[in-house]
């Protein structure tokens, strides 16, 4: 009995560490993809910024 209680507390133990690692590799994942989107809407600002300072030259 000892040793099945041992052997069943390893695998809570084993399973409780694989999910907080499931966790972390999600919110890492969160974080990178909402990186990957502050780049991009960055980018497209700038591109505006410079179709509009294009578009004033162009006016003078």
């Amino acid at each position: 009995l000892d040793e099945q209680s041992r052997l069943t507390k390893e695998i809570e133990e084993k399973r409780a560490h694989a999910e907080e690692k499931r966790s972390r590799l999600a919110q890492e994942r969160y974080e990178a993809e909402e990186g990957q989107k502050r780049i991009i809407d960055r980018m497209r600002y700038e591109q505006e910024e410079k179709v509009k300072i294009v578009n004033h030259l162009e006016i003078l």
